[in-house]
């Protein structure tokens, strides 16, 4: 039977905390978001979201997070000019980061094209 999880309220971007979290990566112009999860801090998975888009003969696809954090960086404008990075759920096992995750992209709407 899987446990039916209500959606947290979100939190401002923490550094670390145990477990898993959930965070979203939000485009401010257009509110596109990103949902993801990880085990490492927000701060350190958000820098790898940026050198990942900025890395050399990087192809990203169009719509993509990479893309978007790419084409902001080389237009001049740094990450949190036009990005704002939440914390959704924190202190969460592999299974529930996993469900909260679906839940917080559904909820956020963040399926492309209206999400990344």
């Amino acid at each position: 039977m899987t446990a039916v999880l209500s959606v947290p309220a979100r939190q401002p971007c923490q550094t670390a905390v145990p477990g898993y979290v959930v965070y979203s990566i939000t485009r401010k112009d257009d509110r596109k978001t990103y949902v993801g999860l990880t085990r490492r801090s927000v701060e350190n998975r958000v820098k790898a979201h940026v050198r990942d888009a900025m890395r050399p003969g990087r192809k990203s696809s169009p719509g993509s997070l990479a893309s978007a954090i790419r084409q902001a960086l080389l237009s001049g404008h740094r990450f949190e000019s036009r990005f704002v990075v939440e914390v959704l759920a924190s202190g969460l096992t592999e299974e529930e980061a996993r469900d909260a995750e679906v839940l917080w992209v559904e909820q956020l709407n963040a399926y492309a094209p209206k999400g990344f």
